[in-house]
This record gives structure tokens, sequence and C-alpha cells, in this order.
């Protein structure tokens, strides 16, 4: 594997979130207004909202309950660590015409996709663009998005008690399981597609789950220079702060991971770095980032998923977009006739407009943090100058 290695370039801001935080928080307000008064609505509304997901998932699962039991075929999970890079990928492979998702409205109604999808659909309201915290770019309730809220429904997840919140092959969960399922053939019968894709990182360390539930599930793993995923995981949780201060249960109302206080994961080797946190972000970050990536790769040697995984670098898949692009397409079996278009509308316009770190210099931090990474640079070929 090619070492990769950027050099510096002047004061350019390393990373689109170091960008953000260059900005005066008025600047920083005007620019997140639309999503924090979207964020707020809802936040304000979140008794209201779980009541309504289930009185129309109860009336989705009646009219469609012929629908909702066909087999998902091939369904595809996009995995890789908190700002990797895989929104960019996300959005990528949902501009394929085939493609289906969870939506943005999936944060709120999780359940009863179909309902929500048509009121997004008919009230502009709902609908409304915005730039949400972690994007470069604008998106509105019919974009991708994670649906982590879905997972509240599995009996171990971040806000249960559980010390570990791992799942492998051997976990189980049949309630949650039909949930799931239900939610994935909803939505793609709300958009009218055939393939479904999935893009959350906490599902990295559920990928032994996910094989046993999808056996034939396709799964994509994105990877990103450990100090750029660092920056811009320290640079989120101040954005966060800034523009979403006041909303204190934001992140149980959204299971959202970055708004103070920051949530991590729960593996057998987390509770070092949890405890650390508080008293040294960087280093304790730095950790949580190289046994996320380890305890991945545990799981996928466990659960022998890795004749379905395809690993990618995000500096790989920016720097050589088309081929890289053709050859995801090409394992993910969505054909090349549609790949062409999708790879002529994101160079021409978000690729090449909304992504900084490609060119900018690599963020540094000090010996301590570079040690703890170093094993994510040899491992990945990157080489930090």
């Amino acid at each position: 594997m090619a070492k990769v290695s950027v050099t510096s370039s002047g004061d350019q801001p390393s990373t689109n979130m170091a960008k953000d935080l260059q900005l005066e928080d008025r600047a920083l307000s005007a620019k997140y207004r639309d999503f924090r008064d979207q964020a707020k609505f809802y936040y304000n509304m979140r008794g209201v909202n779980k009541v309504l997901d289930a009185s129309f998932n109860g009336i989705e699962n009646v009219l469609y309950r012929n629908e909702i039991s066909k087999p998902i075929v091939a369904p595809i999970f996009l995995l890789g660590n908190f700002r990797s890079g895989t929104s960019f990928f996300e959005k990528v492979i949902a501009d394929h015409r085939d493609v289906g998702h969870f939506t943005y409205g999936s944060q709120v109604f999780p359940r009863s996709p179909i309902i929500t999808g048509a009121a997004i659909r008919k009230f502009a309201f709902f609908n409304k663009p915005m730039v949400p915290v972690h994007m470069p770019s604008s998106v509105n309730a019919e974009s991708p998005y994670e649906a982590e809220p879905i997972w509240r429904f599995c009996k171990n997840n971040c806000w249960t008690d559980d010390a570990v919140n791992i799942l492998d092959q051997n976990f189980s969960d049949p309630a949650f399981e039909k949930i799931f399922r239900t939610a994935i053939q909803k939505s793609l019968i709300s958009q009218k597609k055939k393939r479904f894709l999935n893009k959350n990182p906490w599902n990295t360390l559920r990928v032994g789950y996910l094989s046993k539930l999808f056996p034939d599930a396709k799964f994509l793993y994105i990877t990103r220079h450990p100090n750029r995923q660092l920056r811009s995981q320290l640079d989120l949780e101040k954005i966060c702060q800034k523009v979403l201060g006041g909303l204190e249960h934001f992140n149980e109302a959204f299971s959202d991971q970055f708004f103070p206080p920051r949530v991590f994961f729960r593996t057998n080797s987390s509770a070092r770095y949890i405890d650390l946190y508080s008293r040294n972000k960087p280093l304790a970050t730095a950790m949580s980032i190289v046994d996320f990536d380890e305890e991945f790769d545990a799981q996928v040697k466990s659960a022998n998923v890795e004749g379905r995984l395809f690993r990618i670098r995000y500096e790989d898949l920016v720097e050589n977009f088309a081929p890289m692009l053709d050859d995801v397409f090409d394992f993910l079996d969505l054909g090349q006739e549609d790949a062409r278009r999708v790879i002529e509308k994101n160079e021409a316009s978000y690729l090449k407009r909304n992504l900084v770190s490609s060119t900018s210099r690599v963020p540094e931090f000090d010996d301590e943090v570079n040690e703890c990474l170093s094993t994510l640079h040899r491992k990945h070929g990157y080489a930090v100058s």
C-alpha cells in the first residue's frame, strides 16, 4: 500500500471542521441557523414524535404487510470511524438510482418511513434545506443519514447499561431484528428503490451481527489519516457545543455522539479512555480511534466477513475518484451504466468544491498522541511529514 503524506499548505485549515472554527460566533451561528432551528423544533417535540412514530408504524405495518415481508436483497453497510469520510462516501453511493436509505427524517421517525416520506414530500416546511454541523454542504430531510435511533429498540445500545456494546455474530435480539428489517423494507418502498444502503459509524462494531442477519450483505470500510480523524472529532464537539448549546438532552433525543458530553461506543478497552477524556481529550480520542479499528478487524476475522468487505482509504477515493468508484460499484453489483452519471455529478460539483482536507496540511499533535496513532499510520500506509 502506498504511503500517503500530505504536506503543509500555509495557514489553510486542515479539515472542514477547523475551517468552521475559524468563523466568528455570529457567522458560525448564521451558517447553521436552519439546522439549529429544525433540530430545536424536533427536540422540543420529542415526546410527541415517539407517539406519532409508534402510531404511523402500526398503520404502515397493516397497509404494507405483504411488501414488508419480502426479503431484503444484498444490503450495503458503509462502515468507518467518525470523521473518516463516511458521509461523503454515502452521498456518492446514494446518488445511484437503485439505492435507497434511511434519511434525516428517520432520526425523528425511525419506524415509519413511508408516512414520514410522504409528509416530507408534500410539506415544504419538513424538507427545508439545511447545512448540518458534520457536513460541508446542504442536505434536506430526504437525504441519507444514519438512523441510529432505530438501535434504541435493540436490547444493547450505547444508552443501555451494558458494559460492552459490541454486537458480534453470537448476538441475538429477535424483536429488534423484526423492527430493523421492517424499517429497511419500508424505506425501500417509500423511495421506490431496490438496494438498501446504511452508513452508520457505530455499525462498524456491529459488523458480526449484521453479517449474520444479512448473509448476502456487502460491507464497505473507509479509513482516513488518523490525525485528520482526531482533529475533526475534537472540532466537531466544539462546533456542536456552539451551535446546539442549551439543548442539554440533544444527544439522548437524537442518539447523537458529539454534543457534550461525548458518548463513546463501549468496548472491552473503552473504560481507559472514557475515564481519561475529561483530562486529556486528544489522547483519549486517539486511543478510541485505534481501539475502534482494532475491534473492527477482530470482528471481521471472527465472523469471517473479509470476503464480503471492500476496504478503501478516503485519500485514495478523493484523489482517484473515478477508478475507485468503478471498483466500488463493481463490488456492490450495481453495474457501470449509472456509475458514470454518479461520477460525473460528484466530480463536477461536490468533490472539488467542498472537500478541503485532500490538499491541506496534516494536523499536528504532541508526541504522546502521535505515538498512540502510529500503529494506524503503519497499518493503513500513512506518513506524517
